[in-house]
């Protein structure tokens, strides 16, 4: 099985310079899906480790072996055997210090989540993509790992060999969810599970993606209750179910990760981040950054 290719372009956005990956022009984006061993990313695209990079698909990343860290959006987490970790699309990630690394990385479109039957989609996309705590990673216990590897196999198999059948995307998909659901039964502890269908969780999630796409512009939470067309308290009652705080500390938080993105890996000035972030005033900036990290944009940029 030859591997792909990933397009890329090397993006500089709001002063953050990152590799932008896309699905490989040569293959069918509404139903992409592939595996990858590790081996086969680092010979493909060397840049992937060390250096900042993101998708406009969402991978999984199986360390069967291997030590490192893994950093998403700024959040830095210790890679260890047997420990997946799942990425959303946009997503900034970025690998370091890795070593004897084996195992395998998904990449597939949204699309393809389509071909999963509902409660397999709701598992993937709700509770390991857009999960509550922060990046969602798991442990494979020992017993389970051989389970995983043969559904991996039967994978890899059906994408080398069976890419003409009309079956081909539909199969793929149902050992897609026997893989997901194994991770479910085995790897993932209870309290991350939720009811998708819940109406104040979806609206959890619609305001999280709310603000990734307008906390440059929007700070105040009735901006937000507006676009949601739901009411304050609904609001808040459904961000302290699902994420234990207040609208305004999530969409303060999202502007902070933005603000350290921008002073830690740009050269962007105060006032030209200020700016970028929404803020008129660059003090008044300085001022709640101060009091939402404890210490000056200055000083967070000398550490």
């Amino acid at each position: 099985m030859k591997p792909p290719t990933f397009s890329r372009e090397h993006i500089l956005q709001k002063g953050l310079p990152y590799w932008q990956y896309f699905v490989p022009s040569e293959m069918n984006a509404k139903s992409f899906f592939t595996i990858l061993k590790m081996d086969e990313v680092r010979s493909i695209h060397p840049e992937t480790e060390n250096e900042f990079h993101s998708h406009n698909f969402y991978t999984i990343s199986w360390f069967i072996q291997g030590t490192g860290s893994y950093i998403v959006n700024f959040q830095t987490l210790t890679i260890e055997p047997n420990t997946i970790f799942f990425t959303a699309p946009k997503q900034i990630v970025k690998t370091e210090n890795l070593q004897n690394e084996k195992g395998f990385a998904f990449a597939f479109s949204e699309d393809f989540l389509l071909h999963l039957d509902q409660e397999a989609f709701s598992q993937i996309k709700y509770g390991l993509f857009f999960n509550n705590n922060g990046v969602m990673r798991c442990k494979v216990k020992e017993s389970t790992q051989n389970k995983l590897e043969a559904i991996i196999s039967a994978m890899r198999k059906e994408i080398s060999e069976g890419k003409e059948l009309i079956s081909h995307t539909s199969y793929l998909a149902a050992l897609f969810s026997l893989f997901l659901f194994t991770i479910e039964r085995k790897c993932l502890d209870d309290n991350i599970l939720v009811n998708t269908n819940d109406f104040s969780y979806k609206t959890f999630l619609e305001f999280k993606d709310k603000i990734e796409h307008n906390c440059h512009k929007l700070h105040i939470v009735k901006d937000y209750v507006k676009m949601l067309d739901v009411s304050l308290p609904f609001l808040a009652a459904s961000t302290q179910k699902y994420a234990g705080t207040t609208p305004l500390k999530m969409i303060n938080m999202r502007i902070i990760l933005e603000a350290k993105r921008l002073l830690y890996y740009t050269p962007l000035r105060v006032k030209e981040i200020s700016a970028l972030l929404g803020f008129d005033d660059p003090s008044y900036f300085v001022k709640f950054f101060k009091r939402n990290v404890g210490m000056t944009p200055a000083e967070f940029r000398k550490i």
